[in-house]
Protein backbone atom coordinates (compact mmCIF):
# COMPACT_ATOMS: atom_id res chain seq x y z
CA UNK A 1 0.00 0.00 0.00
CA UNK A 2 1.31 3.37 -1.12
CA UNK A 3 2.24 5.88 1.78
CA UNK A 4 -1.05 7.97 2.39
CA UNK A 5 -1.60 10.48 5.41
CA UNK A 6 -5.48 11.06 6.28
CA UNK A 7 -6.37 14.90 6.87
CA UNK A 8 -9.57 15.15 9.30
CA UNK A 9 -12.13 16.04 6.92
CA UNK A 10 -14.04 19.14 7.99
CA UNK A 11 -16.54 21.14 6.15
CA UNK A 12 -17.43 24.34 6.69
CA UNK A 13 -19.92 25.05 9.72
CA UNK A 14 -22.22 27.34 8.15
CA UNK A 15 -23.00 23.81 6.24
CA UNK A 16 -24.08 21.63 8.84
CA UNK A 17 -27.23 23.42 10.95
CA UNK A 18 -27.04 21.90 14.26
CA UNK A 19 -30.34 19.84 14.37
CA UNK A 20 -29.36 16.59 16.04
CA UNK A 21 -30.81 15.97 18.91
CA UNK A 22 -28.95 16.26 22.34
CA UNK A 23 -28.27 13.67 24.23
CA UNK A 24 -26.48 13.95 28.38
CA UNK A 25 -23.22 11.72 28.61
CA UNK A 26 -20.21 11.69 29.20
CA UNK A 27 -17.05 12.57 27.02
CA UNK A 28 -14.85 10.34 25.50
CA UNK A 29 -11.99 9.12 28.38
CA UNK A 30 -8.66 8.24 27.92
CA UNK A 31 -8.76 4.56 28.50
CA UNK A 32 -5.42 2.12 27.72
CA UNK A 33 -4.70 0.09 30.41
CA UNK A 34 -5.47 -3.19 32.05
CA UNK A 35 -9.08 -4.38 32.73
CA UNK A 36 -10.47 -5.25 36.04
CA UNK A 37 -13.96 -7.68 36.61
CA UNK A 38 -15.96 -4.47 36.69
CA UNK A 39 -18.00 -3.80 33.57
CA UNK A 40 -18.56 -0.11 31.98
CA UNK A 41 -20.89 2.45 34.40
CA UNK A 42 -24.38 2.65 32.62
CA UNK A 43 -25.18 6.24 31.50
CA UNK A 44 -28.52 7.68 32.38
CA UNK A 45 -31.06 8.03 29.63
CA UNK A 46 -31.46 10.56 27.81
CA UNK A 47 -33.50 12.37 25.22
CA UNK A 48 -33.96 10.18 21.91
CA UNK A 49 -31.62 10.69 18.78
CA UNK A 50 -32.94 12.31 15.62
CA UNK A 51 -34.31 9.74 13.64
CA UNK A 52 -34.24 9.92 9.36
CA UNK A 53 -35.13 7.60 6.78
CA UNK A 54 -32.81 6.80 3.84
CA UNK A 55 -35.20 6.53 1.40
CA UNK A 56 -33.17 5.43 -1.67
CA UNK A 57 -33.55 2.21 -3.85
CA UNK A 58 -29.86 0.93 -3.10
CA UNK A 59 -30.27 1.69 0.66
CA UNK A 60 -31.27 -1.86 1.82
CA UNK A 61 -29.35 -3.37 3.85
CA UNK A 62 -26.70 -0.96 4.71
CA UNK A 63 -23.52 -1.52 6.70
CA UNK A 64 -20.54 0.13 7.62
CA UNK A 65 -20.41 4.10 7.73
CA UNK A 66 -17.61 7.27 6.72
CA UNK A 67 -16.94 10.22 4.83
CA UNK A 68 -14.62 10.71 2.03
CA UNK A 69 -12.70 13.15 0.98
CA UNK A 70 -15.87 15.10 -0.69
CA UNK A 71 -17.49 14.92 2.45
CA UNK A 72 -20.09 12.45 1.54
CA UNK A 73 -21.28 9.70 3.74
CA UNK A 74 -20.09 6.34 2.22
CA UNK A 75 -22.24 2.71 3.40
CA UNK A 76 -22.16 -0.47 1.62
CA UNK A 77 -24.67 -3.03 1.21
CA UNK A 78 -23.56 -6.27 2.84
CA UNK A 79 -24.74 -8.73 0.01
CA UNK A 80 -24.25 -6.31 -3.28
CA UNK A 81 -20.98 -4.91 -4.52
CA UNK A 82 -21.70 -1.48 -4.61
CA UNK A 83 -20.63 1.87 -2.93
CA UNK A 84 -23.08 4.28 -1.55
CA UNK A 85 -22.17 7.84 -1.56
CA UNK A 86 -25.26 9.92 1.16
CA UNK A 87 -25.40 13.20 1.45
CA UNK A 88 -26.68 14.86 4.89
CA UNK A 89 -27.69 18.52 5.20
CA UNK A 90 -28.69 18.54 8.51
CA UNK A 91 -32.33 17.65 8.08
CA UNK A 92 -32.31 14.77 5.35
CA UNK A 93 -30.29 11.84 3.99
CA UNK A 94 -30.16 12.10 -0.32
CA UNK A 95 -27.94 10.51 -2.50
CA UNK A 96 -24.67 11.68 -2.59
CA UNK A 97 -24.27 9.91 -6.36
CA UNK A 98 -24.80 6.88 -8.09
CA UNK A 99 -24.42 3.80 -6.41
CA UNK A 100 -20.27 2.75 -7.35
CA UNK A 101 -20.29 -0.54 -8.76
CA UNK A 102 -17.45 -2.68 -7.16
CA UNK A 103 -15.61 -5.91 -8.70
CA UNK A 104 -13.20 -7.68 -7.14
CA UNK A 105 -14.93 -8.71 -4.26
CA UNK A 106 -15.25 -12.25 -3.58
CA UNK A 107 -18.91 -13.42 -3.88
CA UNK A 108 -18.86 -15.16 -0.66
CA UNK A 109 -18.26 -12.61 1.75
CA UNK A 110 -20.16 -9.82 3.02
CA UNK A 111 -19.39 -6.22 3.24
CA UNK A 112 -19.46 -5.16 6.63
CA UNK A 113 -17.61 -1.60 7.36
CA UNK A 114 -15.91 0.95 5.36
CA UNK A 115 -12.98 3.29 6.05
CA UNK A 116 -11.99 5.98 3.83
CA UNK A 117 -8.15 5.83 3.77
CA UNK A 118 -7.28 8.57 1.23
CA UNK A 119 -8.41 10.14 -1.79
CA UNK A 120 -9.81 7.56 -4.02
CA UNK A 121 -9.18 5.09 -2.22
CA UNK A 122 -11.41 3.40 0.99
CA UNK A 123 -10.67 -0.23 2.76
CA UNK A 124 -13.54 -2.93 3.50
CA UNK A 125 -14.42 -5.29 6.54
CA UNK A 126 -15.66 -8.50 5.35
CA UNK A 127 -17.12 -11.52 6.75
CA UNK A 128 -17.78 -15.35 5.79
CA UNK A 129 -19.59 -18.16 7.15
CA UNK A 130 -17.18 -20.70 7.17
CA UNK A 131 -16.49 -21.31 11.12
CA UNK A 132 -12.85 -21.78 12.89
CA UNK A 133 -11.23 -19.90 11.10
CA UNK A 134 -8.17 -18.26 11.23
CA UNK A 135 -8.69 -14.98 10.10
CA UNK A 136 -10.93 -12.04 8.57
CA UNK A 137 -10.13 -10.11 5.05
CA UNK A 138 -10.41 -6.52 4.44
CA UNK A 139 -10.26 -5.59 0.97
CA UNK A 140 -8.15 -2.08 -0.15
CA UNK A 141 -10.79 -0.51 -2.82
CA UNK A 142 -9.40 2.36 -5.70
CA UNK A 143 -11.95 4.25 -7.27
CA UNK A 144 -11.79 4.76 -11.24
CA UNK A 145 -14.72 7.38 -12.06
CA UNK A 146 -17.80 5.33 -11.60
CA UNK A 147 -16.24 2.13 -10.92
CA UNK A 148 -14.19 0.91 -7.92
CA UNK A 149 -12.15 -2.16 -7.66
CA UNK A 150 -10.43 -4.39 -5.30
CA UNK A 151 -6.46 -4.04 -5.74
CA UNK A 152 -5.56 -5.14 -2.08
CA UNK A 153 -6.42 -7.71 0.49
CA UNK A 154 -5.62 -7.70 4.19
CA UNK A 155 -5.45 -10.18 6.72
CA UNK A 156 -6.92 -9.71 10.31
CA UNK A 157 -5.46 -12.85 12.08
CA UNK A 158 -7.42 -14.03 15.62
CA UNK A 159 -4.46 -15.67 16.82
CA UNK A 160 -3.10 -12.34 17.99
CA UNK A 161 -5.91 -13.38 20.51
CA UNK A 162 -5.62 -16.60 21.00
CA UNK A 163 -9.16 -16.78 18.95
CA UNK A 164 -10.94 -18.53 16.05
CA UNK A 165 -13.40 -16.78 13.69
CA UNK A 166 -16.91 -17.93 13.82
CA UNK A 167 -20.00 -18.09 10.83
CA UNK A 168 -21.46 -14.65 10.00
CA UNK A 169 -19.34 -12.73 12.55
CA UNK A 170 -16.13 -10.72 10.69
CA UNK A 171 -14.46 -7.90 10.60
CA UNK A 172 -17.58 -5.41 11.53
CA UNK A 173 -16.20 -2.40 12.50
CA UNK A 174 -13.34 -0.53 10.74
CA UNK A 175 -11.92 3.11 10.75
CA UNK A 176 -8.61 5.42 9.53
CA UNK A 177 -7.32 8.64 11.48
CA UNK A 178 -3.59 9.97 10.77
CA UNK A 179 -1.65 7.30 9.51
CA UNK A 180 -3.36 4.45 11.16
CA UNK A 181 -6.69 1.59 10.02
CA UNK A 182 -8.16 0.40 13.15
CA UNK A 183 -10.20 -3.02 12.85
CA UNK A 184 -12.56 -4.50 15.06
CA UNK A 185 -14.09 -8.11 15.20
CA UNK A 186 -17.66 -9.30 16.36
CA UNK A 187 -16.28 -12.26 17.38
CA UNK A 188 -15.44 -12.54 21.31
CA UNK A 189 -12.59 -13.84 23.76
CA UNK A 190 -13.23 -13.57 27.75
CA UNK A 191 -10.58 -12.20 30.06
CA UNK A 192 -11.28 -13.41 33.90
CA UNK A 193 -14.97 -12.82 33.95
CA UNK A 194 -14.62 -10.11 31.72
CA UNK A 195 -16.11 -10.47 28.01
CA UNK A 196 -13.74 -8.13 24.72
CA UNK A 197 -13.75 -7.64 21.27
CA UNK A 198 -10.42 -7.89 19.10
CA UNK A 199 -9.02 -4.36 17.87
CA UNK A 200 -5.94 -3.89 16.41
CA UNK A 201 -4.25 -0.86 14.82
CA UNK A 202 -1.54 -0.64 11.97
CA UNK A 203 0.07 1.70 9.98
CA UNK A 204 -1.57 2.40 6.84
CA UNK A 205 2.07 2.58 4.62
CA UNK A 206 2.29 -1.56 5.80
CA UNK A 207 3.59 -3.36 8.94
CA UNK A 208 1.99 -5.37 11.85
CA UNK A 209 -1.09 -5.56 13.41
CA UNK A 210 -1.07 -4.07 17.34
CA UNK A 211 -3.77 -5.92 18.95
CA UNK A 212 -6.16 -4.74 21.78
CA UNK A 213 -8.68 -6.33 24.20
CA UNK A 214 -11.80 -4.26 24.13
CA UNK A 215 -13.86 -4.71 27.55
CA UNK A 216 -17.53 -5.17 26.90
CA UNK A 217 -20.08 -3.59 28.40
CA UNK A 218 -22.66 -6.30 28.64
CA UNK A 219 -23.47 -9.64 28.66
CA UNK A 220 -24.35 -10.38 25.25
CA UNK A 221 -23.59 -7.18 23.13
CA UNK A 222 -20.70 -7.49 20.22
CA UNK A 223 -18.72 -4.29 18.40
CA UNK A 224 -20.71 -4.00 15.38
CA UNK A 225 -19.16 -0.82 13.89
CA UNK A 226 -16.45 1.85 14.91
CA UNK A 227 -15.51 5.41 13.89
CA UNK A 228 -12.07 7.52 15.00
CA UNK A 229 -10.58 10.62 14.76
CA UNK A 230 -6.66 12.26 15.64
CA UNK A 231 -6.53 13.87 19.04
CA UNK A 232 -4.15 17.18 19.43
CA UNK A 233 -1.23 15.62 20.86
CA UNK A 234 -1.63 12.37 17.93
CA UNK A 235 -0.80 10.36 21.22
CA UNK A 236 -4.03 8.61 20.60
CA UNK A 237 -6.90 8.50 18.24
CA UNK A 238 -10.96 9.10 19.81
CA UNK A 239 -12.81 6.29 19.06
CA UNK A 240 -16.51 5.40 19.00
CA UNK A 241 -17.82 2.00 19.17
CA UNK A 242 -21.11 0.04 18.26
CA UNK A 243 -22.00 -2.70 20.90
CA UNK A 244 -25.23 -4.28 20.30
CA UNK A 245 -27.05 -7.67 20.37
CA UNK A 246 -30.66 -8.62 20.55
CA UNK A 247 -31.91 -5.98 23.57
CA UNK A 248 -28.67 -4.32 23.47
CA UNK A 249 -27.39 -1.45 21.27
CA UNK A 250 -24.99 0.95 23.31
CA UNK A 251 -22.66 3.74 22.52
CA UNK A 252 -18.83 3.17 23.60
CA UNK A 253 -16.43 5.61 23.53
CA UNK A 254 -12.24 5.11 24.43
CA UNK A 255 -9.00 6.27 23.28
CA UNK A 256 -6.62 4.19 21.47
CA UNK A 257 -3.04 4.86 21.47
CA UNK A 258 -1.17 5.69 18.54
CA UNK A 259 2.24 3.95 19.30
CA UNK A 260 3.29 1.58 21.99
CA UNK A 261 2.41 -2.15 22.55
CA UNK A 262 -1.12 -3.20 22.51
CA UNK A 263 -3.03 -3.97 25.74
CA UNK A 264 -6.83 -3.80 27.41
CA UNK A 265 -9.22 -0.65 26.85
CA UNK A 266 -11.87 0.09 29.32
CA UNK A 267 -14.68 1.82 27.67
CA UNK A 268 -16.86 4.33 28.68
CA UNK A 269 -20.79 3.70 27.89
CA UNK A 270 -21.87 7.18 26.08
CA UNK A 271 -25.39 6.46 25.15
CA UNK A 272 -27.64 2.99 25.93
CA UNK A 273 -29.46 3.61 22.79
CA UNK A 274 -32.20 0.83 23.98
CA UNK A 275 -33.38 3.27 26.64
CA UNK A 276 -33.70 6.19 24.42
CA UNK A 277 -35.46 4.90 21.14
CA UNK A 278 -38.36 2.88 21.05
CA UNK A 279 -37.60 -0.36 19.38
CA UNK A 280 -33.46 0.45 18.93
CA UNK A 281 -33.17 -0.84 14.89
CA UNK A 282 -29.41 -3.12 14.10
CA UNK A 283 -27.19 -0.15 14.04
CA UNK A 284 -24.00 -1.30 11.52
CA UNK A 285 -22.39 2.11 11.01
CA UNK A 286 -21.42 4.94 13.13
CA UNK A 287 -19.23 7.92 12.28
CA UNK A 288 -18.45 11.48 13.47
CA UNK A 289 -19.82 14.42 12.38
CA UNK A 290 -18.37 17.67 10.94
CA UNK A 291 -20.27 19.61 13.70
CA UNK A 292 -19.86 17.45 16.36
CA UNK A 293 -22.27 15.20 16.39
CA UNK A 294 -22.70 11.41 15.64
CA UNK A 295 -24.35 9.68 12.64
CA UNK A 296 -25.81 6.05 12.96
CA UNK A 297 -26.66 3.70 10.06
CA UNK A 298 -29.50 1.14 10.78
CA UNK A 299 -29.49 -2.17 8.78
CA UNK A 300 -32.54 -3.28 8.14
CA UNK A 301 -31.56 -6.97 6.59
CA UNK A 302 -31.71 -9.76 8.94
CA UNK A 303 -30.40 -12.82 7.80
CA UNK A 304 -32.02 -11.48 4.28
CA UNK A 305 -35.13 -10.89 5.75
CA UNK A 306 -36.11 -6.69 5.22
CA UNK A 307 -37.46 -5.31 8.20
CA UNK A 308 -38.50 -1.50 8.00
CA UNK A 309 -37.29 1.10 6.66
CA UNK A 310 -33.21 2.10 6.65
CA UNK A 311 -32.60 4.74 9.04
CA UNK A 312 -29.42 7.62 10.11
CA UNK A 313 -29.68 8.43 13.56
CA UNK A 314 -27.99 11.67 14.95
CA UNK A 315 -27.44 12.43 18.57
CA UNK A 316 -24.74 14.86 19.89
CA UNK A 317 -22.46 14.83 23.02
CA UNK A 318 -21.52 17.85 25.18
CA UNK A 319 -18.39 19.30 24.91
CA UNK A 320 -15.71 17.72 27.20
CA UNK A 321 -13.50 19.91 29.71
CA UNK A 322 -11.26 22.82 27.75
CA UNK A 323 -8.43 21.40 29.29
CA UNK A 324 -9.00 17.68 27.83
CA UNK A 325 -6.81 16.24 24.07
CA UNK A 326 -10.54 15.50 22.90
CA UNK A 327 -11.69 19.36 23.49
CA UNK A 328 -8.34 20.61 22.06
CA UNK A 329 -9.02 18.94 19.30
CA UNK A 330 -12.60 19.95 18.42
CA UNK A 331 -11.49 24.01 19.17
CA UNK A 332 -8.62 23.08 16.22
CA UNK A 333 -11.19 21.91 13.79
CA UNK A 334 -13.26 24.67 14.80
CA UNK A 335 -10.47 26.98 13.57
CA UNK A 336 -10.00 24.88 10.52
CA UNK A 337 -13.56 25.80 9.76
CA UNK A 338 -14.02 29.18 10.55
CA UNK A 339 -10.66 29.41 7.74
CA UNK A 340 -12.51 27.49 4.97
CA UNK A 341 -13.76 30.02 2.79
Amino acid sequence: MSPIRRNNRWLPAALWPVVAAVITVSSVPSCAGDAGDKPAEQPPAGPAPLRLVVDLPDAVGLSGLDFDERGLLLAVPERRPLLLPLRFDGSRVTAGGPPVPLTGAPPDLDLEAVAAIGPGRIALGTESQERDRAEDTILVVTLHGDRAAVTETLALPYALWELRGDGNRGVEGLCAAGNLLVAAAEIVGTAGKRRFAPVARRPLTGGNWVPYRLMLASETGRISALACRETASGAALEMLAIERHYGVVLLLGFELPTAGPGGDLEPRVLADLTRQLDKAPNFEGVAFLPDGSIALLADNDNGGVIQGQTELAILRLPAPAADTPVAAARESRQREQVAVP
